[in-house]
């Protein structure tokens, strides 16, 4: 099953796609306030959702990203490790994270997306259904807890399903998701 849904806190699609002034469209340019209240985290199957990740599967993938981008402190990380949020959106929805072992002098820190492909880089499938997460450890694995499918920019496929059950108009849909666009006629 493949949807997009914002968990209940969007993303801009500059900090949750890349930093190209291209991604700062209007639209995808919301703060996060605009859909707090969104319905896909009681409507559907990714409004939360957790996974559970082999802490040495989590340490051999740190220290492979290390090696390809050429962080030798990686390349030393051991069992345990912490792995926090270092900082957040307006929405609350992590933005950077900081990842902390006793082998390291000082955190290595990566951006939510990058966090998000090294961990469902550790085993099959995709675990960690978004860059909306936080990471605890637990004995020897990780648990990670998060909420929404996707990179939360746009249109949450969930949210407009909900809100058109409830009655809600497609111009009241869209003018949720992209606020400030408006709706035109492009033929004749």
């Amino acid at each position: 099953e493949c949807a997009s849904v914002c968990g209940g806190r969007p993303a801009r699609a500059l900090d949750a796609i890349s930093p190209n002034p291209v991604n700062a469209i209007r639209p995808l340019d919301v703060d996060g306030k605009a859909q707090e209240r969104c319905g896909c985290r009681t409507f559907g199957n990714h409004g939360s959702w957790e996974a559970v990740l082999s802490g040495a599967a989590v340490v051999k993938a740190i220290k492979a990203w290390g090696e390809r981008r050429g962080i030798g402190a990686l390349s030393r990380i051991g069992w345990p490790l912490t792995i926090d949020v270092a900082e957040r959106l307006r929405s609350g929805r992590p933005t950077r994270f900081a990842i902390r072992s006793r082998s390291l002098k000082t955190p290595v820190t990566l951006t939510a997306p990058e966090l998000q492909r090294l961990l469902n880089s550790t085993g099959s499938g995709r675990p960690v259904r978004s860059a909306d997460f936080e990471v605890a450890r637990r004995g020897s694995e990780l648990l990670v807890r998060g909420s929404g499918f996707g990179h939360g920019v746009g249109l949450c496929q969930y949210g407009a399903e909900a809100m058109a059950r409830a009655g809600g108009s497609t111009r009241e849909i869209l003018q949720r998701y992209y606020p400030g666009a408006t709706v035109e006629r492009a033929w004749a």
